[in-house]
């Protein structure tokens, strides 16, 4: 696999919108929600969405290595997922595409039409070539590979965050003249 896309210009962009709070006070309590501590950079939140218990808990505990990165919750399931959506308004939601009661891309589909403030990377095990263009065109801000290094998925997490799609070089190519004909 290549290097990521995104960077450089004419980059493919994932922008979350700003969503509105519903209170002062409100927003106050989520602002606290976040912070590490006085005058220290608020925590990214990640939901980590996997249907083997194994796999999440050596994503939580690759995440706790990180100081601007904590996980807000876990789910096996699209229905588990939703709701923790809902609850822990994560920053980023990590997504298998094998859920135990549905696809992924459904799930996907879902977090960006009921809670866009949230970005979604799809971390599987099925092959890229097949399936990264279906995740992004549902609403996934990237797709990685189960079999990269743990260096690798971190510079996705990062990268999606700031906003940039994260494929490799040859998914990025093989989507690449199709976006310039949609252009």
């Amino acid at each position: 696999m290549g290097e990521p896309t995104g960077a450089g210009s004419g980059a493919l962009r994932c922008v979350r919108p700003e969503v509105p709070r519903k209170s002062d006070r409100q927003d106050t309590l989520f602002r606290a929600d976040y912070m590490l501590g006085e005058g220290r950079k608020r925590q990214t939140r990640v939901l980590l969405v996997d249907d083997h218990p194994l796999v999440r808990q050596a994503l939580k505990d690759l995440f706790t290595r990180e100081a601007d990165l904590v996980v807000c919750g876990e789910a096996e399931d699209w229905k588990g997922a939703l709701a923790a959506v809902a609850d822990s308004k994560p920053d980023l939601a990590i997504v298998d595409l094998r859920l135990r009661d549905s696809d992924g891309l459904d799930l996907i589909r879902d977090i960006h039409h009921w809670h866009p403030g949230t970005l979604t990377l799809v971390l599987s095990m099925y092959d890229e070539s097949v399936y990264a263009e279906q995740a992004v065109r549902a609403g996934a801000c990237g797709y990685i590979s189960k079999r990269e290094a743990t260096t690798k998925l971190m510079g996705a997490v990062r990268q999606v965050l700031e906003g940039r799609i994260y494929l490799s070089e040859e998914a990025a190519a093989r989507m690449a003249p199709e976006a310039a004909e949609r252009s």
